[in-house]
């Protein structure tokens, strides 16, 4: 009886010990997104994040990434993000008054008001140059989307700022 005992408990011990590793594992390398906007800019509401900032991305992929003061006005610097990649670097990008534009075809048109109502600036303007190495034009898939229309790109080089590759759940 005392060696069943035994035995159970270097049972529980060792599943313990290899469910700690697995989720130690898993918390340092990914992460859950939800995008609970009020106008859902991807299709899903739940992502799984891989947690690599240096992770080669390519167009149609999910980049997750933090707001920095370029996003402020409508999110507070260090959000959490989520958009789909529509450029990358070598692509020529144009940012105009109405458009943006990859490699000359239209990906989305500029709003000029936000969903309250309020105008909404084009911080940057471009004029058909490559987009630089390390470097993503991103944006949501609904036209309502707050994306690269009205902040510019997404860039390695800003130490923290992308997360990883995000991968809908549901």
């Amino acid at each position: 009886m005392a060696k069943k005992r035994i035995q159970i408990v270097i049972i529980i011990v060792f599943v313990s010990l290899c469910g700690h590793l697995f989720f130690t594992y898993l918390s340092k390398n990914y992460m859950i997104g939800v995008d609970n906007q009020e106008y859902r800019c991807l299709p899903g509401k739940v992502f799984l994040i891989r947690i690599d900032d240096q992770a080669e991305f390519k167009k149609g992929d999910i980049i997750a990434f933090y707001t920095d003061e370029k996003q402020s006005e409508y999110f507070k610097p260090g959000t959490k993000m989520l958009k789909m990649i529509v450029g990358v670097p070598g692509d020529n990008i144009s940012i105009d008054e109405k458009f943006i534009y990859i490699n000359g075809e239209i990906k989305g048109k500029i709003l000029e008001i936000d969903s309250k109502g309020k105008k909404i600036r084009t911080k940057t303007i471009i004029n058909n140059r490559p987009i630089p190495k390390d470097c993503y034009a991103v944006m949501g898939t609904n036209p309502k989307s707050f994306d690269s229309r009205y902040w510019g790109l997404i860039c390695k080089e800003n130490k923290g700022n992308i997360i990883g590759k995000g991968f809908k759940l549901f």
